[in-house]
């Protein structure tokens, strides 16, 4: 990456020619967020700008905010509501302030923008006033992970229409917050991990939506009972249980499924003793992509999985369990080409 002083003059000189700019982590302040914003003003290429990890403040974030841009991250800077307001009444329809505190001043400025579709405030010390507002809003994706949120901001949820994307992460979502979402019909991609959710809370996504394709569930408290309930889910394509309880040994089999396409059940306690589990498991005709790492699974519950599995199955990762022939694990293609947890 070139330093920020040479990019800079490469814009106001119109040689800089791509519609993406990166300048993260280069030490920016306000004064050279104002300078970088007159410049960006001339540009006809730039319509996406990253700026995270800087010190930009309130009065660079009202400088860029003048600036006709699509995207814009400041995440880690030092911007407050005011800088918020600022943001909120401008271009863009994508931005990301993860990291600043904006509280729920912010949050409110931001609920009412006329433009913005894709928000991310990630730990912003906002609340679940500031939580509720944002909610409420247009927004097509919005990220409120880490901001120490409960059940009560996700009340109004089911009344929501147009929110497709909704992360929650670390986050105190119990339950009752998994019921109101459940209740939503426009949400695609839901990701709570790091939260309070157990198999009754699965059960409620699992029978009563029916839009729900990408399901984050890491680092819970669902056990085999609660991914058997999400087994007769008919829209959820994508799951992850990073890190939950889930065990086989007392579900006997469960649901047939013709949805998932990719799932991951790493760092579970799932083990041999519920072999038809197991060739259920693998053999569910549209999964392509299985994450059986750190389990308690041995050389044949391997021999199971990899007997059954389906022709579309070309990934099980069985690596970190107690398999004695290597081969087994080498059979699973040695494991997944990206980490999906």
């Amino acid at each position: 990456m070139l330093p920020f002083k040479d990019i800079l003059e490469s814009i106001e000189n119109d040689s800089f020619k791509e519609d993406y700019l990166d300048l993260s982590s280069q030490d920016i302040d306000d004064a050279s967020a104002t300078r970088l914003a007159s410049a960006l003003k001339k540009s006809q290429n730039i319509k996406r700008v990253h700026l995270g990890g800087n010190n930009i403040g309130d009065k660079g974030a009202l400088a860029l905010s003048e600036v006709p841009l699509n995207e814009l991250n400041l995440r880690r800077n030092r911007i407050t509501s005011a800088g918020a307001s600022a943001l909120a009444n401008s271009s863009l329809k994508k931005l990301d302030l993860s990291g600043n505190p904006i509280g729920d001043k912010g949050a409110r400025a931001l609920a009412i923008s006329n433009n913005l579709e894709e928000l991310e405030v990630e730990e912003c010390g906002i609340t679940n006033t500031g939580a509720k507002l944002l909610l409420r809003s247009k927004m097509t994706s919005l990220n409120l992970s880490s901001n120490d949120l409960t059940d009560w901001c996700l009340r109004e949820l089911p009344e929501n229409n147009t929110l497709q994307a909704l992360r929650l992460d670390q986050n105190r979502i119990t339950n009752v917050g998994a019921s109101f979402i459940a209740q939503n019909s426009s949400l695609k991609k839901v990701s709570l991990s790091s939260n309070q959710i157990d198999d009754r809370g699965v059960e409620d996504i699992a029978k009563k939506n029916r839009t729900i394709e990408e399901l984050m569930l890491g680092q819970n408290r669902v056990g085999g009972e609660g991914f058997s309930n999400l087994c007769s889910s008919v829209s959820i394509r994508i799951l992850s249980l990073y890190r939950n309880s889930v065990n086989f040994s007392k579900i006997g089999s469960f649901p047939a499924n013709n949805s998932f396409v990719e799932v991951s059940l790493s760092s579970n306690e799932i083990d041999d003793s519920n072999l038809e589990a197991l060739e259920r498991l693998a053999s569910i005709p549209t999964l392509t992509t299985l994450n059986m790492e750190s389990n308690n699974i041995s050389d044949n519950g391997a021999e199971v999985l990899l007997q059954f599995r389906n022709p579309q199955l070309k990934k099980i990762d069985l690596r970190d369990n107690p398999i004695d022939n290597e081969e087994l694990i080498k059979s699973g293609f040695g494991g997944l080409k990206r980490k999906f947890c």
